[in-house]
């Protein structure tokens, strides 16, 4: 398809009004979070003198401008073609388009190529992207809006790979702390159990996967059942590797985070361990199905805004927040379906940008060319 100055001038009325309007939704909802959360960072001041929190909190919008822009982009596509078209239409520039020979559907080209490309870059963004921006963004969180120098987990219960019951206090990601470590076994025989308890307990070993290494103890103790029944209590200042797998750990610790911001190759290893979780494999399927919604959408409210009368561009903004705001709600509804197991996850994911899909394909063919 050959480009022509009206694929340009078309295109080019896009790209100014999607950047404009990815400022002004991406900058709203920060702006609005910020004065939100200012007695949190002023908490955060008093106990962190030794940081600079006006800096942090800067540096945390940066990076979670990129978590908001995957949250609305197709909102901010829909929106900015809606007032592309609208403004197109005021100005009485579609009708000498068609009188070239030119149909709607070409001199709309431009925009869902524009629409595509939006589609792409979410897609990316989160796949490349997310894996390392999250943990960043993660720590920036705990500095400015908790107070703490670390990213903490409190209150973990899990079983490891060996059946034992584990459960911790607070678990300090960065250095590798936990406090008030319990690990419980049941033997083979009855009455059989041992558990062991430490205050604290320090990771030696290095950070990467698969780092040999162990856990130096802190007031460590191991208690099981002596000859005569009573428990036997000894003092140990070490847990190996094996008694507590510090990567079995950053998994389960992976699992109680805030899964939304996870890369596709993260939902889909999680799913994979945890099949019974169904919000896994349900965020699987919508993070491929939202990015989408930058076409769909499109679909559904550009017959509305594209005819041969004068209207407002307010009026065609208006009208794609509406249509927007309705396709949110009944996918946060669906996606808590299938959440909860009322639905399958992929009904659940796939069912609201099918319904808006194919409404918007039969408004899209009735557009008068």
């Amino acid at each position: 398809m050959k480009v022509r100055l009206l694929d340009r001038y078309v295109g080019r009325q896009f790209a100014f009004s999607w950047i404009v309007w990815l400022v002004f939704m991406v900058g709203l909802m920060i702006i609005f979070d910020f004065f939100a959360n200012m007695d949190d960072f002023a908490e955060a001041a008093e106990k962190l003198p030794q940081f600079s929190i006006p800096r942090v909190v800067v540096e945390y919008y940066l990076v979670n401008s990129v978590f908001v822009f995957l949250q609305i982009a197709p909102f901010i596509t829909v929106t900015a073609a809606m007032f592309t078209v609208t403004r197109m239409v005021k100005y009485n520039e579609v009708v000498p388009m068609v009188v070239t020979g030119t149909s709607v559907y070409r001199i709309l080209v431009p925009i869902f190529l524009g629409a595509g490309l939006a589609t792409v870059l979410m897609v990316g963004i989160r796949e490349l992207t997310l894996p390392s921006l999250r943990p960043l963004k993660e720590r920036l969180h705990q500095i400015a809006f908790e107070g703490e120098a670390e990213r903490v987990k409190q209150n973990l219960f899990f079983l490891d790979p060996e059946g034992r019951l584990v459960s911790i206090d607070k678990y300090y990601s960065i250095s590798r702390k936990a406090k008030g470590v319990s690990i419980f076994s049941l033997g083979k025989l009855s009455g059989d159990w041992e558990r062991m308890v430490a205050a604290e307990a320090v990771w030696t070993g290095k950070r990467k996967p698969g780092a040999k290494g162990y856990w130096r103890l802190v007031k460590g103790r191991r208690m099981g059942p002596g000859p005569a029944g009573e428990i036997h209590v000894n003092k140990i200042d070490r847990l190996s590797k094996k008694e507590l797998d510090p990567d079995f750990l950053a998994k389960e610790i992976k699992k109680t985070r805030e899964f939304f911001d996870f890369s596709y190759s993260e939902l889909a290893e999680l799913a994979r361990l945890r099949p019974d979780f169904k919000n896994y494999q349900v965020l699987l399927h919508y993070h491929v199905t939202f990015p989408l919604a930058n076409i769909l959408l499109l679909l559904l409210t550009l017959p509305f805004g594209f005819n041969f009368e004068r209207r407002s561009t307010l009026e065609g903004v208006i009208l794609a927040v509406m249509i927007c705001g309705l396709y949110m709600v009944l996918d946060i509804a669906m996606r808590n379906l299938g959440g909860t197991k009322v639905l399958n996850p992929v009904v659940s994911a796939w069912i609201v940008p099918i319904v808006f899909g194919s409404a918007g394909v039969v408004l899209f063919g009735s557009i008068r060319t």
